[in-house]
Parts: structure tokens; C-alpha cells; sequence
């Protein structure tokens, strides 16, 4: 029995239907700019943590040495209390520094284990060197 016409034997239905790309999703439109976004938001928060410790830092040496003798080394130890009770909230400000650092080191891992990105790293060339290609002597 002969195929019809305009059908191949080893082409299924579903196959020669010529379907559409399914449509890019709302997030992959956004990201872009989510990206920029989270980079400015990246360098004012490091100029502002610089900017706030450098004056708290001032600010308490300051403090401790304005201060006689026997208040300073009281200065001192209240500084240190302080610093010793509140370093969860000083932890808490370093995760937004190493966010995008770690988002990039879990998609090379990805990578690694055979999952590909849809779309290279920001400042990664889009194609990929062929080892094939050299000089050979």
C-alpha cells in the first residue's frame, strides 16, 4: 500500500504538523531588566555598607578616645559587647553582596552535570570556540 501524497512513511502526524515555537515565557522578557536592576541595587548598597561603617567606625573611635582611662577601657568593652551580640545582623547585610556570585556558581554547576543554560553568562561570548579549528604546522 502506497503512502498519499506529500506524506512520508517515517514522518509521524504530529511531525509534519508545523507548529509553533511555544511562546518565550513572561519571565525570560524581565529578566533583563531584573538583572540591571539588581545591579545598581548591588553597588548602592556596597557604597552605603562602606559608607555606614566607615562613619560608625569613626564615630566609635571617636567616642573611645575623647574619653580618660578608665572610661575608655569601659568604651571598649561595650563596643565589643556589641559587636559580639549583633554579628547575625552584619551576616544578614553580606547576602545581597554574594547573591549574584552564587546564582552564577550554581548555573555552572548546572552545566557541569549536563544541564545546559538556555542563554550564556553576561560577558561570556555567544558562540563557542570550535577545537577543531587551528593552525596546524
Amino acid at each position: 500500500m502506497e503512502a498519499p501524497l506529500g506524506f512520508d512513511e517515517t514522518e509521524r502526524k504530529w511531525e509534519s504538523m508545523h507548529m509553533a515555537e511555544p511562546p518565550e515565557s513572561w519571565f525570560d522578557s524581565v529578566e533583563p531588566w531584573l538583572d540591571r536592576v539588581l545591579e545598581c541595587l548591588e553597588v548602592v548598597t556596597v557604597f552605603a555598607l562602606a559608607f555606614g561603617i566607615l562613619a560608625a567606625t569613626v564615630y566609635e573611635l571617636t567616642w573611645v578616645l575623647t574619653g580618660d582611662s578608665t572610661s575608655r577601657q569601659m568604651r571598649v568593652a561595650s563596643i565589643l559587647r556589641g559587636l559580639n551580640e549583633n554579628w547575625k545582623a552584619g551576616l544578614l547585610l553580606l547576602i545581597p553582596l554574594f547573591y549574584r556570585t552564587v546564582r552564577r556558581f550554581l548555573e555552572q554547576t548546572e552545566e557541569a552535570f549536563g544541564m545546559k543554560r538556555k542563554r550564556p553568562l553576561p560577558g561570556e561570548s555567544q558562540t563557542a570556540p570550535n577545537p577543531q579549528q587551528g593552525s596546524r604546522g
